[in-house]
C-alpha cells in the first residue's frame, strides 16, 4: 500500500529544517514500493513497482534495470503456486550487492520474494529475500491448508453418539490398500480406528466394520468368490467400480466379520428394469429378494446377521428377472450401524482423476453422475479425494487438466453431498523410472491450486514429509514396486492424516 506524502514548505526560520526533512521525503518515497499488477511474462520494472509474478504456464526471467540511479528501488514476487521460476536477471556490468558479485537470483517457491535497492555505480543491493515459513519448515508447510473447510467433518464427529460418520475415500490402489495385507494394515482403516480412539462413544463400537469391494483388480485380500459370467467394470459405487453378470445363476459370496451387511446395488439403465437377487447368509440361513425398479441409480439392501457379531458367509445370486446383476460391493458392520466412525473405501487400482471424469455418467442409462448418487447414498461427513499418481505415471494428463478433473470431481460430488467437508491429499513423490509429461509437483501444487481458489476445500501434501518412493532413501516406507507404500508406509499415512482430523 502506498502513502501519500506532503511535504512542508520551506522559508523562514524553517528553512534549513525545511530543507532538510524534504531529503528525508524524498528518500522515503522513493523507497517505496507498489505491487503491480499480476505479470504472466518478462516485464521491463519502473522505480517503485513490486512485480507480482505468477510462472504458472512455465519459466520466464525480468531484466532488472541497468545503471540505475542510485536510491532506486524495486522488487518481484513469485505469487502462484506451481514449480516454475521467476528469474531476475542483471545485464551488462550490473552486480548483485558487491563488485564481481552474481548477477541473477531465481524465485522458486510460492510467496517468494525480493526487495532491491540501487547503491550506484551499478551494484543492486537485496534488502531482503523472503521465503514464506512453510518453505523452510516443515512445522508450517504441513499444516493444512483451508483447516476451516473440515467444519461439517468436525460437526459429524461431534454427532458420533447418535448418528454415524461416515467418510468416503477416492483414490486408487494406493487407497485402496494394495499390499497392505489384511483391510486392518491398510491406512484408510488405520486412520479410522486411530480416529475412533480419539473420539469415543458412550455405547457401541465407535469403528468395527470395513468395506467390501466388489471388484478387486488386484487380489491383496478378501476377494470374494465368483460365479457365473461376470466382468469387472469401471463405473458405480463409491470407487466407480462393480462386477456385472450378464445372464442369470450368478453369485458374489465374501466371508466377512460383522452383525450386518449393507449391499450397493445398482439399476444399469433407469426406469423399472425388474430383476431379480437374493441376498443370503450361509452360516446364518434365510434370505432376501432385491428387486431393483424405478430411476434411482445406486439402492442398498440391508441385512442383519442371524447369531450377532461373527464370522458370517454373505452371498448375492441372480435367480430371475430380465437384465445384469450389478453389484458395488457391502458395507459390513459390527456393531457401529448407527454410531461412531465408519469409512467406505472407494480405493480402485489404476484409477486416475481423468477416468473419474470420464466414466461418471456411463452405463447407467439415465445420464446421472455416479459421484453424485453416491455423495446422496453414503451421507458423508467427510470425502476425502487421493488421486494423481496414475495421471502423473501414465502421463494421462497434464497438471492443468488434473487440477481441471478434480474440481469436476468436487462439483459432482457436492452434487449429492453439499454440505459434507472436502479434503485434497496429495501422495508421496511415486519413483517414475521413465519420463513424465511434467514434475510430480506440479500435479502437487495443482492440487494445491484447487484449495487456494475454493475456500471450502481443504488440503495435505504428504511429500513434504515422504521421501520419493525409489530405494535410496526410502525409510522402509515403500513395496518392492517402488510405487506403492508397504505395511509400514500405510500405518505412516494414516498417523498424519489421523493426526490432522
Amino acid at each position: 500500500m502506498s502513502t501519500q506524502i506532503t511535504k512542508p514548505t520551506v522559508g523562514g526560520d524553517a528553512g534549513s529544517w525545511g530543507a532538510k526533512n524534504n531529503a528525508a521525503l524524498d528518500a522515503l518515497a522513493a523507497a517505496q514500493v507498489t505491487p503491480t499488477a499480476v505479470m504472466t511474462a518478462a516485464h521491463a520494472a519502473v522505480a517503485g513497482e513490486m512485480v507480482l509474478s505468477d510462472a504458472s504456464a512455465g519459466t520466464f526471467t525480468h531484466i532488472v534495470p541497468t545503471a540505475a540511479a542510485a536510491g532506486m528501488r524495486v522488487g518481484y514476487k513469485k505469487v502462484d503456486t506451481s514449480v516454475n521460476a521467476v528469474i531476475l536477471q542483471l545485464q551488462g556490468s550490473d552486480v548483485f550487492n558487491r563488485a564481481g558479485g552474481g548477477q541473477s537470483l531465481t524465485l522458486r517457491v510460492p510467496g517468494h520474494g525480493v526487495t532491491l535497492t540501487s547503491a550506484g555505480g551499478g551494484v543492486w543491493t537485496v534488502d531482503s529475500s523472503d521465503i514464506p515459513l512453510a518453505q523452510t519448515d516443515l512445522r508450517y508447510a504441513n499444516t493444512l491448508v483451508n483447516p476451516n473447510a473440515l467444519s461439517a467433518w468436525k460437526a459429524g464427529l461431534a454427532s458420533r453418539d447418535t448418528a454415524r460418520c461416515n467418510i468416503l475415500w477416492i483414490g486408487d490402489s494406493i487407497t485402496q490398500g494394495y499390499n497392505a495385507g489384511t483391510p486392518a494394515a491398510r491406512f484408510v482403516q488405520r486412520a479410522t480406528k486411530q480416529l475412533a480412539a480419539k473420539y469415543p462413544v458412550q455405547a457401541g463400537n465407535p469403528a468395527g466394520g470395513y468395506w467390501y469391494p466388489a471388484q478387486y483388480i488386484t487380489s491383496p485380500d478378501n476377494v470374494p468368490t465368483l460365479t457365473g459370467t461376470n466382468s469387472q467394470a469401471y463405473y458405480g459405487g463409491p470407487g466407480l467400480s462393480s462386477v456385472v453378470w450378464s445372464v442369470t445363476n450368478g453369485s458374489i459370496q465374501w466371508t466377512v466379520q460383522g452383525t450386518s451387511a449393507k449391499v450397493t446395488f445398482m439399476n444399469d439403465s433407469g426406469g423399472d428394469y425388474n430383476y431379480l437377487q437374493t441376498l443370503d447368509t450361509v452360516a446364518g440361513g434365510g434370505g432376501s429378494i432385491l428387486q431393483q425398479t424405478g430411476s434411482t441409480i445406486l439402492t442398498t439392501k440391508t441385512f442383519t446377521f442371524a447369531g450377532g457379531s461373527g464370522s458370517h458367509t454373505l452371498k448375492i445370486a441372480q435367480t430371475g428377472g430380465v437384465g445384469h446383476m450389478r453389484i458395488a460391493g457391502v458395507q459390513v458392520f459390527d456393531g457401529d450401524e448407527t454410531v461412531g466412525i465408519y469409512s467406505i473405501n472407494g480405493g480402485h487400482s489404476t484409477i486416475s482423476a481423468s477416468v473419474w471424469v470420464g466414466n461418471d455418467a456411463s452405463f447407467n442409462g439415465t445420464g446421472q453422475s455416479w459421484m453424485a448418487a453416491a455423495g446422496a447414498l453414503y451421507t458423508p461427513s467427510l470425502i476425502v479425494i487421493n488421486l494423481g499418481v496414475n495421471d502423473y505415471l501414465s502421463s494421462l494428463s497434464d497438471s492443468p487438466t488434473f487440477k481441471a478433473n478434480l474440481q469436476t470431481i468436487i462439483a459432482k460430488y457436492r452434487l449429492g453431498a453439499p454440505n459434507c467437508s472436502y479434503l485434497l491429499v496429495a501422495n508421496y513423490e511415486p519413483y517414475a523410472g521413465s519420463a513424465t509429461l511434467e514434475p510430480w509437483q506440479n500435479y502437487v501444487s495443482a492440487m494445491r491450486s484447487v484449495a487456494m481458489d475454493d475456500p471450502t476445500v481443504a488440503f495435505y501434501d504428504l511429500s513434504r514429509i515422504m521421501p520419493v518412493s525409489d530405494t535410496t532413501n526410502a525409510l522402509g516406507l515403500y513395496h518392492t514396486d517402488k510405487v506403492h507404500p508397504g505395511v509400514k508406509g500405510h500405518q505412516f499415512i494414516a498417523d498424519q492424516l489421523a493426526n490432522i482430523l
